[in-house]
C-alpha cells in the first residue's frame, strides 16, 4: 500500500515538485544499471553552461539596473536557438574547430604571404607605428574566412532528422520571440511583470524558472544532436551489410514521426492564427474600430488561448519526432542512455512545457481579467462558453 500511497501523492503534487521526483527517478535507474553516457552528458554540461550564462548576461542588467522585462523573451528564445546549435555543433565540432575550417583558412592566408603579406598590404605605411588599415584587402581575408568556414558547415555529415527538429526549434524560437519582444515594446512592457518589475528577488526567479524551461524542454533536443551518423546508418529501412534491419519497425518508427510533424504543422498553424487574430483585434481598437475589452473572435471564441496550446502541440509533436529516433537500439548503443531515460527525456520535456503554462502563465493572465471584466456579463458569458481545449475545431 505505502507505494500505491506516494504514487497518489506524487501525481497530486505540485508540477516543480513532481518533475524533479521523476527526473531524479530516471536518473538512478540509468545509472544504477546502464553505463556513463559520456557523449550525452558533455553535450548537455555544455548545453547547460552557454545556457546560464546567456540568461544571466541578460538577467543581471535587466533586474538591477534596467528593471524592466523587455529583454526577457530574448534571453528565454535565444537560449532555445543557443541550445539547439550547439548540440549539434558539440557532435560535429571536429569540422569547425581546428583540424577543419579554422585551420584551412589559417594555411591558406600563410601560404599566401602570411604575416609579411598581411603586414604589408593590411597596413599602409602612411603611419608607420599605428598604419591605415586597407579595407579591401581586410574584406577580402574576412569572405575568404566565411567562405571556408560555409563549406565546413555543409560538409557536417548532419541527419536530415537533425536538421528537421532543429530548424523547428529555431524558426518557433525566432518566430515567437521576435512577435513577444516587438509586442512588449510597443506596449512599454508586458503586464505579468506590473507586481513582480520592481521586487529583485521575484523578478530573479523569473528568469530562473526560465532557464529551467529552456533546460527540460530541449532535453530531447540534445539526445538526438549527441547521435553521430553511425547510429542513423543503423537505423536504416533497408539491408544493411550482412544483417536484414526490420522493416515494420522502421515504418513504424516514421509513422510515428510523420503524427509528430502533423502535430508540430497544427500547432504552428494554431499558434500564428492565435497571434495574428489577436494582433488585428488589438489593431483594431487602438484605431476605435471597435470598443470590447476582451477579444472573443476566431479562434479566441472557442479558447481562452489558443496560442499557448498552439504552443502545447509544437512541443508534443517534437517531442514525438525525437523519440522516434531516441528509442532504437542503435541510439541506446550510441548514447548508453536507456529506453525508460530516453523515453522520460521526452515526456518530461513536453510535460513541463504544459505544466508550465498551465500553473504559471495561465493563471496569471486568468487572475487579470477575471480581476478587470467578472462585472461583465458578457466576460461571463464568455468565459463560461470557452474552454481550456487543445484540439480546437478548426
Amino acid at each position: 500500500m505505502l507505494p500505491i500511497i506516494l504514487l497518489i501523492r506524487l501525481a497530486r503534487s505540485h508540477f516543480l515538485v513532481k518533475i524533479p521526483i521523476l527526473l531524479l527517478t530516471t536518473a538512478f535507474f540509468q545509472f544504477l544499471f546502464l553505463p556513463w553516457p559520456a557523449a550525452f552528458m558533455v553535450n548537455l554540461a555544455r548545453c547547460t553552461i552557454a545556457t546560464l550564462v546567456l540568461q544571466a548576461a541578460i538577467a543581471m542588467p535587466s533586474v538591477f539596473l534596467l528593471k524592466s522585462e523587455l529583454l526577457f523573451d530574448v534571453a528565454g528564445f535565444g537560449n532555445f536557438i543557443l541550445v539547439a546549435l550547439l548540440s549539434l555543433v558539440g557532435t560535429h565540432g571536429e569540422y569547425l574547430l581546428p583540424g577543419g575550417g579554422l585551420s584551412t583558412f589559417w594555411d591558406t592566408v600563410w601560404n599566401t604571404g602570411g604575416v609579411h603579406w598581411m603586414r604589408g598590404y593590411l597596413f599602409g605605411p602612411v603611419i608607420p607605428d599605428i598604419g591605415v588599415v586597407n579595407w579591401q584587402v581586410l574584406r577580402e581575408v574576412a569572405g575568404l574566412g566565411l567562405a571556408v568556414m560555409r563549406e565546413r558547415v555543409r560538409s557536417m555529415p548532419v541527419h536530415w532528422s537533425q536538421v528537421v527538429i532543429n530548424g523547428v526549434v529555431v524558426l518557433w524560437a525566432l518566430r515567437v520571440g521576435t512577435y513577444t519582444s516587438v509586442r512588449n515594446l510597443l506596449r512599454g512592457g508586458d503586464s505579468r511583470f506590473n507586481g513582480i518589475r520592481n521586487n529583485p528577488n521575484r523578478f530573479l526567479k523569473a528568469f530562473i524558472l526560465q532557464a529551467l524551461w529552456v533546460w527540460f524542454c530541449t532535453l530531447p533536443i540534445v539526445a538526438v544532436n549527441t547521435l553521430s551518423p553511425g547510429a542513423f546508418r543503423g537505423m536504416r529501412c533497408l539491408k544493411f551489410g550482412d544483417e536484414l534491419l526490420p522493416i515494420p519497425s522502421c515504418y513504424i518508427r516514421m509513422a510515428w514521426f510523420a503524427l509528430g510533424m502533423w502535430s508540430i504543422l497544427r500547432g504552428s498553424v494554431i499558434e500564428l492564427i492565435a497571434d495574428w487574430q489577436l494582433s488585428k483585434w488589438m489593431w483594431d481598437r487602438e484605431r476605435k474600430r471597435h470598443d470590447e475589452v476582451f477579444c472573443s473572435k476566431g479562434l479566441w471564441r472557442e479558447c481562452r488561448h489558443p496560442n499557448y496550446y498552439g504552443e502545447c502541440l509544437i512541443w508534443l509533436g517534437i517531442a514525438i519526432c525525437c523519440s522516434a529516433f531516441l528509442l532504437t537500439n542503435s541510439a541506446r548503443n550510441e548514447t548508453g542512455l536507456g529506453s525508460f531515460t530516453m523515453g522520460a527525456l521526452c515526456c518530461l520535456s513536453a510535460f513541463f512545457h504544459h505544466q508550465t503554462l498551465k500553473h504559471i502563465s495561465l493563471p496569471l493572465i486568468e487572475e487579470k481579467y477575471d480581476r478587470m471584466y467578472m462585472s461583465r456579463r458578457d466576460y461571463r458569458t464568455w468565459r463560461r462558453s470557452s474552454s481550456l481545449r487543445i484540439w480546437l475545431e478548426y
